[in-house]
C-alpha cells in the first residue's frame, strides 16, 4: 500500500514539473501545422501536428507529447527578471510575445527531461529574427540567439547551446574578488588547455575568453581558437561586442596569454574550464 503511494505521489511530482523551453519574441508568431511540420522537417523531425486552437499545436515526436504554443503576450514568469547581463534583461523586460515548447508525457519507462534534444531542435527550427532570448526550464538558464548557439540547439545538444550563452554582456566589477579568483584559476591552468588542444581530443570548438580594453570600455570576448601556445593565443571572435568598436565579430585576433580571464573545453564527458562562466551563471 505504501508503496503504490509513493508511487502516485511521484507521478504527480514528475507530472507537475515544467519541461520546457521559452523564446523570447520582439514580434508575435503566427503558426499553423503545416508550416511548422515543414520547418522541422529541416531538422530532421517528421511529425503530424494537431492545431488544437490558434498557434497551439501538439504531436507525438519519439514517443513524448510535445506542444508548441505561441501567445502575443509577455511571458510572465521572466517578464520582470534582473540579470547580470544587459542584452538578457532586456530581452526579459522588452519582449512582446513568447513560443514555448513544452513535453507532457514521456514513453513508458523514459522521463520528460529526455525529450529536451528535441525541443532543442524545435527551437532551432522557430528561430527568426524576431527571437531575442531562449530559456530552458530544465536548468534554468538563459542564452542569446547567435548562429553557432542555433546550430547547436538544430543537432539536439541543448546543454552546450544553454553553456555558450550567446552574445552576452555580464556586468562585473574590476575589483570583483570572486571573478579576479576564477580569472586568476583559468590561468594557472593555463598549460592544462594548451595541451587538450594540441591533441585535438574535443569536436567541439575550443575557446578562450580575453579583455580587450578601448578608451573608457572593457570587455571580455570569447575567441574560437585556431593556434595556442604557453604564450599567446590565435582565433576568431564568436561574440559580437556590446561597447567596442573594435575588434569585430568574426576579426581574426592574437593576444597574449596574459590577457587571458576563462576558457572552456566541451567534450563527451561534460565543460571542462569555464572558470568565469560558471560564476556568472550562478550568479
Amino acid at each position: 500500500m505504501f508503496g503504490s503511494v509513493k508511487k502516485w505521489i511521484q507521478d504527480r511530482k514528475e507530472r507537475s514539473e515544467i519541461v520546457a523551453i521559452v523564446m523570447l519574441q520582439s514580434m508575435p508568431r503566427l503558426m499553423n501545422a503545416s508550416s511548422v511540420e515543414s520547418a522541422l522537417s529541416e531538422v530532421g523531425i517528421s511529425v503530424t501536428l494537431r492545431e488544437e486552437r490558434t498557434s497551439y499545436l501538439r504531436g507525438i515526436i519519439d514517443g513524448f507529447e510535445i506542444t508548441i504554443a505561441s501567445l502575443p503576450s509577455a511571458y510572465p514568469g521572466l517578464l520582470n527578471t534582473q540579470l547580470p547581463e544587459e542584452r538578457l534583461t532586456d530581452a526579459c523586460a522588452n519582449h512582446v510575445a513568447f513560443t514555448t515548447i513544452d513535453t507532457w508525457t514521456a514513453p513508458q519507462g523514459h522521463d520528460r527531461k529526455e525529450a529536451r534534444p528535441i525541443m532543442a531542435k524545435i527551437a532551432a527550427a522557430l528561430t527568426d529574427e524576431y527571437v531575442l532570448a531562449y530559456y530552458d526550464w530544465t536548468s534554468h538558464r538563459f542564452c542569446l540567439p547567435d548562429e553557432n548557439i542555433v546550430v547547436l540547439l538544430a543537432e539536439g545538444e541543448i546543454d552546450q547551446a544553454i553553456a555558450r550563452i550567446g552574445d552576452g554582456v555580464f556586468i562585473i566589477g574590476s575589483d570583483d574578488e570572486q571573478f579576479l579568483a576564477a580569472t586568476a584559476e583559468a590561468q594557472r591552468r593555463w598549460p592544462e588547455f594548451v595541451e587538450a588542444f594540441s591533441k585535438g581530443a574535443s569536436e567541439y570548438p575550443y575557446t578562450v575568453k580575453a579583455v580587450f580594453t578601448h578608451g573608457d570600455f572593457t570587455e571580455h570576448l570569447w575567441i574560437e581558437v585556431s593556434q595556442c601556445d604557453l604564450t599567446s593565443v590565435t582565433g576568431k571572435i564568436i561574440n559580437k561586442p556590446y561597447h567596442l568598436p573594435r575588434p569585430r565579430l568574426g576579426d581574426v585576433v592574437t593576444i597574449p596569454f596574459e590577457s587571458v580571464s576563462d576558457w572552456m573545453i566541451i567534450n563527451t564527458d561534460g565543460i571542462v574550464g569555464g572558470f568565469v562562466e560558471s560564476l556568472i551563471q550562478n550568479r
